[in-house]
This record gives C-alpha cells, structure tokens and sequence, in this order.
C-alpha cells in the first residue's frame, strides 16, 4: 500500500488477508474442532484453561490464521456449555 497508493480494502481482497469472524462459518469450524478434539474438550469442562487456547489454536490451525481469535474463543465456550447441559 504504501509503495503502490492503494485502496487498503482492495489490497486486503487482492491479497485475501481478510478475518473470519461470520458466526455461521466459524461455528461449523468450530464444531469441526470440538469433535475432533473431545479430550481437550473434557480437560476445559474440568477446568483447565489451557485446553481453550488449544481449542482456539486449532480453529486458527483450520481457518489458516483467518479466524477471529475472541470470536473464535466466544463459539467454543458457548458450544461446550451447550454440549455439557
């Protein structure tokens, strides 16, 4: 941008640097995520907190570094509490 005058939008499109922070899109990652990873689903019901940065790391490991990282971290806790009701 700053050697070309671009448009900031356009170059974030060009380049596809764009976060994801849809809920509909995430929460199917995040879904993805805690199927394949009950363990660490069942470490965080037990209250080890490590195990939610885990969580969120593989949703920003399957969306390429593109997720959200608060929003991701807002889906899994809400998912979980779900699940444990």
């Amino acid at each position: 941008m700053y050697e070309t005058g671009g448009d900031p939008s356009a170059i974030i499109n060009e380049k596809n640097l764009s976060q994801i922070d849809n809920e509909g899109e995430l929460m199917k990652i995040v879904e993805k995520v805690i199927e394949k990873n009950n363990q660490s689903v069942q470490d965080y019901q037990a209250g080890k907190e490590k195990a939610m940065g885990f969580l969120v790391g593989c949703v920003m490991k399957e969306t390429k570094g593109k997720a959200h990282p608060q929003k991701a971290q807002e889906l899994l806790r809400k998912k979980i509490a779900i699940e444990n009701i």
